[in-house]
């Protein structure tokens, strides 16, 4: 069973590509994070002692399917001969090969809220030398719920913020502008967002800022190869491996100064793979009659309504993380983990009916934001993409869309986007028309 829904992930993967051409579409990143949980757990599956139940595999079947559906529905919904976005793009190339990025200042900006954030962070734990047991100490508060007082998550923020808008100003120098610059101070302000993920001790941040980059990327690359799509994809194939094989490297580095002993490639298999495989365990034990209800997917919207005081005095918050599910295998290996992937608190809550109703809304929205995404070239909407994308990529993971759905998401993307405006607001222009309107002065001119 394990084998067919392999192929079916794989075989929905390539249509993907064939139809929209590209690997960052909302189905293909959710179907690229299933398959590489796939194959981990195939890899796995002697170490493991691996069985996988029925009911998991039409789970992930419906999610895959109802998913794809709400692709779809996005489609029908703004239709490619219904209205559309045109970009004045002779302008508006003009304007952006010209602007003038105020780099050094980014970089004054990004060592004043980065050293702010380094050592408030540093000093709610003590100084010390010892540069593992102060971040060790700054996981465990985090652990304990002291997350940081407020302005030392601002910090962090408008840090990221400014390199987000860095790494966009990267992809413009290289795919954009004619003119070659100097780029040091540019990676210098990416350089000391990474070091305040690594201070952060939080290797999502981090992996969610690689996403970022990556998505971007793509999104910058593939329109250079407008035409020539199958070609650039097959070249980007090669280049990912590299640099994902070079990001699971960082990730490893970091389990390290957590004092994690898993070796680099149970490290991987763990993290990437283990989340799918726990949620087809979780499954065996699953009582269909004891529902949740929602509070479980919608437990950080929920907790945010209780600070502000909409959910009543007998309100009790979850935790934030799930309980850890304890592996044992004939083999030896032993493995704690309490990742299940994004379906678990889905089917928690309502059962089949949340692999049903919970991938259909995603596949709408992202389809959405990835249709419009596609209709203009380097505008915000490419960076929002960009910045969301990465409950996608964590389907198989974790689930990440409604479990961000808390004010340092909105921080997040608020800063990414005040920064934005700030340095390209005044280079962009874009024409709202009609398809129907052009159609018929086409026409017209061929008559």
């Amino acid at each position: 069973m394990l084998l067919i829904l392999i192929l079916i992930v794989l075989l929905g993967l390539v249509l993907d590509y064939i139809i929209q051409k590209d690997l960052i579409a909302p189905f293909s990143l959710v179907q690229l994070s299933l398959l590489m949980a796939l194959v981990l757990i195939l890899l796995n599956y002697k170490r493991w002692d691996v069985r996988i139940n029925e009911v998991f595999v039409f789970y992930v079947i419906t999610a895959i399917v109802t998913f794809l559906v709400g692709c779809a529905i996005a489609h029908l919904l703004i239709r490619r001969e219904g209205e559309t976005v045109t970009i004045k793009e002779e302008k508006t190339h003009s304007f952006l090969a010209n602007s003038q990025y105020p780099k050094h200042i980014i970089l004054i900006m990004s060592l004043v809220f980065g050293l702010t954030f380094i050592v408030l962070s540093i000093k709610e734990v003590g100084f010390s030398l010892d540069i593992t047991s102060v971040l060790r100490n700054i996981y465990n508060n985090k652990k304990d719920g002291m997350d940081g007082n407020l302005i030392v998550n601002q910090a962090f923020f408008i840090t990221g913020a400014l390199a987000s808008i860095s790494f966009f100003e990267l992809m413009l120098l290289k795919y954009v502008k004619a003119k070659k610059e100097k780029k040091y101070s540019i990676y210098a302000v990416i350089c000391i967002y990474i070091v305040c993920a690594f201070i952060s001790t939080d290797r999502n941040v981090l992996i969610r800022f690689f996403i970022f980059c990556i998505v971007l990327w793509i999104l910058f690359y593939m329109n250079a190869y407008k035409g020539r799509e199958m070609i650039a994809g097959r070249r980007l194939i090669k280049k990912l491996c590299i640099i994902v094989g070079g990001a699971f490297g960082v990730l490893y580095i970091m389990g390290l100064s957590k004092q994690y002993t898993a070796s680099f490639t149970d490290m991987i298999s763990i993290y990437a793979g283990s989340g799918l495989y726990n949620f087809n365990l979780y499954l065996e034990t699953f009582d269909a009659s004891n529902l949740a209800g929602g509070s479980v997917t919608f437990s950080s919207l929920n907790n945010v309504l209780n600070a502000v005081g909409l959910m009543g005095d007998n309100y009790i918050p979850l935790a934030w993380n799930d309980d850890f599910i304890n592996i044992y295998t004939s083999s030896g290996l032993w493995y704690s983990s309490n990742v299940y992937s994004a379906l678990k608190p889905y089917v928690q809550d309502f059962g089949y009916l949340g692999v049903v109703i919970f991938p259909l809304f995603l596949g709408v929205l992202y389809e959405t934001i990835y249709i419009f995404a596609k209709r203009v070239n380097y505008n915000l909407i490419w960076i929002i993409y960009a910045t969301i994308s990465y409950p996608l990529v964590y389907f198989s993971i974790l689930e990440q869309f409604f479990k961000r759905l808390h004010m340092g998401s909105i921080y997040e993307l608020f800063w990414i986007i005040v920064v934005y405006l700030l340095i390209y607001k005044k280079w962009l222009s874009i024409d709202y028309s009609r398809y129907e309107k052009d159609k018929k002065i086409e026409a017209k001119a061929i008559h």
